[in-house]
């Protein structure tokens, strides 16, 4: 099944591969940021009716995440099982992020609530079919290990690239050039952003290539595979391991705009814009100084050492944002990020390498390759995890006292709240993570020898 030739990427290959990452950074990470100061700060909408739309549009996402999955599994087309996929879906995705920003302002709370809810579930679905088959592909791109390191190198380099601009996002919204305020410039904004997004998406689908031998294995059988995707000890756990730490973050991350609005800034918007600018900067270059580090650290110490240093560093950064996000000085809000950047970047570097490692060891128990369905489970596992975490953070920042009304000044005692939850509830989660990780079976010994399996295999064909 493993054709020979096939997985010696250059470095075009590799970059075209990995700008197609663009799409999902950019819009998840404006759409988590703008969310709560657009349509609660700005459009009064309660921050637990925003954390309600956070969970329903994701819950029914993950949902679908296996069928996609079974559908691009089984796909059969002269353009590969991926591609056609990575074009349909970047488009739709580019479009509803643009139309997400677009709500008539004569709707009342509840129809600005129903509008957001919509075009959030129209949104989510339409990634959905872009990121499942894309994350199958590279799992798929190569079979060699060292490159799939350098490939996840890469992808870490342009996520922390991507999000050097991202953070922008809200400062832009107050731009003259853009509107009066921020709700005519988020207009704006989502017109050029899901622009870029859908250009993005369009890269891998037309410059990528797929493994067309894989095409002519059998069809899979939707409910026996995904029964075997969750009986693989090892692909639960690298499922887990990934999702307790990332609920960890997302459970506070709506959080932090709230912290810097209202402690560091005592309400000044339009100053929490531009220092977030910042804070998102810093948490861009340390994604980026961290991608050769993470390759060389899994190079040479493994992936489960490696895992354990992300996680620390995960860790250190939510502890250092207690004394220094402060209003005594700002710009000190951005070195925690310095610290918190590389430890996820780490620790999704060290689970997508499981990913594909998991996917050998499948075709070496059951001989078929099914990146997509594997792909599509760790996307279900991991979006009802955020789906449950950003749900349940606007509920807990309505109960900490944070009002929704426009102008009205937060309490002492509800900011303090903030503050607490925000820097200790991801610490617990990431000690959950660190402990299942040290139950992951597949060491590099171990795979070393799966593959030469495989090889072996191969060449008998």
């Amino acid at each position: 099944m493993k054709p020979k030739p096939f997985g010696q990427l250059n470095f075009l290959q590799i970059l075209a591969y990995n700008l197609g990452m663009s799409a999902e950074v950019i819009t998840l990470s404006t759409v988590g940021l703008l969310a709560m100061p657009i349509y609660s700060m700005a459009l009064g909408v309660n921050p637990a009716m925003v954390g309600i739309i956070f969970f329903i549009p994701r819950f029914l996402d993950a949902i679908i995440d296996p069928l996609m999955g079974y559908l691009s599994d089984n796909t059969r087309t002269k353009w590969g099982r991926r591609r056609p996929y990575l074009a349909i879906g970047g488009i739709l995705t580019g479009l509803s992020y643009m139309l997400m920003w677009c709500p008539p302002l004569f709707l009342t709370k509840t129809g600005l609530f129903a509008y957001f809810l919509i075009w959030s579930i129209i949104f989510y679905i339409s990634l959905t079919v872009y990121i499942v088959p894309y994350y199958a592909l590279g799992n798929e791109i190569t079979f060699d290990s060292r490159i799939r390191a350098k490939v996840m190198a890469w992808r870490n380099l342009i996520w922390g690239g991507v999000t050097l601009l991202a953070p922008w996002t809200y400062s832009l919204c107050f731009s003259p050039y853009f509107g009066k305020n921020e709700l005519e410039g988020v207009r704006v904004v989502g017109l050029i952003f899901g622009s870029f997004v859908a250009l993005c998406a369009l890269i891998p689908a037309i410059f990528s290539r797929e493994n067309m031998e894989i095409q002519k294995q059998p069809r899979i059988n939707f409910i026996p595979a995904l029964k075997e995707s969750f009986s693989n000890k090892a692909f639960l756990i690298l499922s887990i391991v990934r999702m307790c730490a990332n609920f960890g973050t997302g459970l506070v991350g709506p959080m932090i705009i709230y912290v810097i609005t209202y402690h560091v800034y005592k309400g000044d918007k339009s100053a929490t814009a531009s220092l977030w600018g910042f804070v998102g900067m810093s948490w861009g270059i340390g994604a980026i100084v961290s991608a050769p580090i993470v390759d060389y650290l899994v190079k040479s110490l493994g992936t489960k050492i490696t895992l354990y240093i992300s996680l620390i560093a995960v860790c250190v950064g939510q502890v250092l944002s207690l004394p220094l996000i402060t209003p005594a000085n700002p710009y000190l809000s951005t070195i925690p990020f310095l610290f918190g950047a590389p430890g996820i970047m780490g620790l999704f570097a060290v689970t997508s390498i499981w990913l594909a490692d998991v996917c050998d060891y499948d075709e070496y128990l059951y001989g078929k390759r099914r990146e997509g369905m594997f792909s599509a489970v760790i996307s279900l596992i991991f979006k009802i995890g955020t789906a449950i975490a950003t749900g349940l953070s606007g509920l807990l920042i309505a109960i900490a006292g944070i009002s929704a009304e426009p102008g009205v000044t937060q309490t002492e005692h509800a900011v303090s709240m903030l503050r607490y939850l925000y820097t200790f509830v991801p610490i617990g989660f990431v000690i959950v993570s660190a402990a299942l990780g040290w139950f992951y079976p597949l060491n590099e010994q171990t795979m070393k020898e799966i593959k030469a399996e495989l090889d072996k295999r191969s060449s008998k064909k």
